[in-house]
């Protein structure tokens, strides 16, 4: 791929971004970078957020907690130039979204950024730009036509650009039921398999239920991965627990109380976890 140098569109977007970089770093020291970045204008006042690992408010400074924060909803819905509309606390909040971009950090520096039109990645020589990858069209409804299982269906240019994408980077299949989403997520794990044996000694798949499980573990067994591990997300969940906490009971309660339920989905807890996470481990 030939790399461009970088459109003077990409230029305001990075000058608005260094400042509040360096704000959140003096606001909020030893809190992780952000990963990703959106601007929103209301009542024609433009507000930049960023999204990260919790909400902070402070500094001149707004990020926002990317699971829980009813705005960082606006950038996993809309598209640049469009409108939103949400409730908050009682009250109708509308606005439209102006941009948003993904943010890459290296040794706490700001090292790329992924717009909708654009990848830029930070060289020796400045900024540089070219197309962002694997961009996601609408596939052809001949493509879902289903085969003996969702293993054996051919893949087309759009699955196998995702299955074929550089390791170490996290990926995200959204779709319908049908669309595909299991035969990639199976053919990406085994495409790692083959292309990074040892970075993969150890590879799993994490569901939801029992019978999916099972659905999983005879497709990976179809795919040549008899040793990929299949886990019922409840039982993973667990061992990992006990493995970080060996003194934890073994037997696990099926009839928890309201007061259990309601601590656990308390949101107090996300941030005491959050901590704990972030101390060295003993």
């Amino acid at each position: 791929m030939t790399v461009q140098p970088t459109e003077p569109n990409a230029a305001p977007i990075l000058a608005a971004l260094e400042p509040l970089l360096g704000r959140v770093r003096a606001a909020f020291p030893g809190e992780p970078p952000p990963f990703a970045w959106l601007r929103i204008r209301t009542d024609e006042c433009p507000r930049d957020l960023l999204l990260g690992a919790r909400t902070c408010i402070g500094g001149g400074v707004t990020l926002l907690d990317w699971q829980t924060a009813p705005l960082a909803e606006v950038f996993f819905s809309c598209g640049e130039g469009e409108p939103w509309e949400l409730e908050i606390d009682g009250r109708l909040l509308s606005g439209v979204l102006v941009h948003r971009a993904l943010l890459g950090f290296a040794h706490g520096e700001l090292v790329e950024l992924v717009t909708p039109t654009e990848r830029l990645v930070r060289e020796a020589a400045g900024w540089v730009a070219e197309p962002p990858r694997s961009p996601v069209v609408p596939r052809d409804p001949a493509a879902r036509a289903r085969a003996a299982t969702p293993v054996e269906v051919p893949l087309d240019e759009v699955q196998r650009a995702a299955v074929e994408r550089p390791p170490g980077r996290a990926l995200l299949v959204l779709g319908e039921a049908g669309a595909g989403k299991t035969t990639v997520a199976l053919h990406r794990l085994a495409h790692l398999r083959r292309t990074r044996p040892e970075a993969t000694r150890r590879a799993g798949v994490i569901v939801p239920t029992e019978g999916l499980r099972r659905f999983t573990r005879a497709l990976c067994d179809r795919l040549g991965l008899e040793d990929a591990e299949v886990w019922l997300y409840d039982r993973w969940a667990g061992a990992e627990a006990r493995r970080a906490f060996p003194s934890l009971p073994v037997r696990e309660s099926q009839d928890a109380g309201t007061g259990v339920l309601r601590l656990k989905r308390h949101p107090a807890l996300g941030v005491a976890l959050a901590e704990l996470c972030r101390r060295r481990p003993p």
